[in-house]
């Protein structure tokens, strides 16, 4: 625009197209830029009412910026993976070296809850086999620490029928009586469908099976998810965000069998190659070789961490 002295803004904010229109009747009553400002009838302008959104508090007091993850792992010595699961790089740990197989699943960059996508999952499988996982993950073969939290969200397409599993984040193989560990959605019969901890014992060969009863898991319908087990006292822990519903509910108590440790790999949307298949989708897959509490399960679903 030319420069011309401006003393009355009531013509408001100009387009750059009549930079040069000196010539039209409210050239000397306007700007280029009249940004988060009210001009009068009368000539002056005002700064605009309202507040602007820095953050959301969240449960336990702090704050974190809406659909944002801000969660920092990178001091944590007891987080042994962080699988984020985003666009391109599916695959990737962004903690440790334990880099995944990709066998079909797919990146949703139109359904997610951390970063830029969500892995989408039918009859699909994310995997690592027991000897590429990093020193120190929990129940890797030869394991003598026994602890294992592991935290993801989880939105189903379509409820499990016909008393089925469907895997989520697993350490388990049925072949070769390879059973160690389980976090799944099952059905229960009678269309309800439940968290379920899946424990292997007697040398892999047996499981015993620890249900959440409090949510029945609904299709289409984001869900955060924390679950930990400690072999010492046999404790276990089973705690759910509705994302919809914005509860909270937890499950906790101690198993009757301690926890078999073998050599199978970790996969993520199946157990035992393609078997219990999830048909959803997961995101922020995160696993400690500790135990977390209900208020470190929520920072992570916070995006608050640590």
């Amino acid at each position: 625009m030319s420069n011309l002295a401006v003393i009355n803004l009531n013509g408001g904010e100009f387009s750059p197209k009549i930079d040069a229109r000196a010539d039209t009747e409210k050239y000397a009553s306007g700007c280029r830029r009249l940004e988060n400002m009210i001009p009068k009838i009368y000539g002056p302008v005002e700064k605009r009412p309202g507040t602007e959104l820095i953050a959301i508090s969240n449960e336990d007091g702090t704050y974190g910026l809406p659909g944002s993850s801000v969660n920092d792992f990178s001091g944590d010595a007891n987080c042994k993976a962080v699988w984020n699961l985003d666009n391109g790089a599916l695959t990737t740990d962004s903690k440790g070296t334990n880099t995944l197989t990709n066998s079909g699943v797919t990146a949703d960059t139109g359904d997610f809850k951390e970063g830029d996508a969500s892995g989408g999952f039918n009859s699909d499988q994310l995997s690592i086999t027991d000897a590429s996982l990093d020193a120190g993950f929990p129940l890797k073969s030869g394991d003598a620490n026994k602890k294992i939290s592991v935290s993801f969200w989880m939105k189903i397409n379509a409820k499990p029928t016909g008393l089925v599993f469907w895997a989520c984040a697993t350490k388990w193989s049925s072949s070769g009586s390879k059973r160690s560990f389980g976090a799944f959605v099952s059905d229960q019969g009678s269309t309800v469908t439940r968290v379920s901890l899946l424990i292997g014992f007697n040398g892999g060969a047996s499981t015993e099976i620890i249900l959440d009863t409090t949510v029945d898991i609904v299709a289409d319908r984001w869900y955060h998810v924390g679950v930990t087990f400690q072999d010492s006292d046999k404790s276990f822990r089973i705690r759910i965000w509705d994302d919809t519903a914005q509860s909270v509910t937890e499950t906790t108590g101690n198993s009757t069998n301690n926890i078999n440790i073998e050599d199978a790999g970790f996969e993520l949307g199946s157990a035992d190659g393609d078997a219990f298949s999830l048909n959803g989708k997961l995101d922020e897959v995160v696993v400690f070789n500790d135990i977390l509490s209900s208020g470190e399960i929520d920072k992570i679903r916070n995006g608050t961490y640590p």
